[in-house]
């Protein structure tokens, strides 16, 4: 299964019928051979990354 995320905005683009996620300039699924999709944001896109105390940002 492979996975596409733009990590310039934290999108990821999911399979509306089996949630595979997918690069929609690819077409259909490559799973269920849907052509719909939903982007949604990736975790790490809304929760800061956890830095150890000290560190620099």
């Amino acid at each position: 299964m492979s996975a596409y995320v733009d990590a310039a905005d934290g999108l990821a683009f999911v399979c509306e019928t089996c949630e595979t996620h997918y690069d929609p300039d690819a077409g259909e699924c490559p799973e269920c051979g849907d052509w719909m999709f939903v982007a949604v944001l990736r975790p790490a896109a809304i929760v800061p990354a956890r830095r150890l105390v000290g560190e620099a940002s």
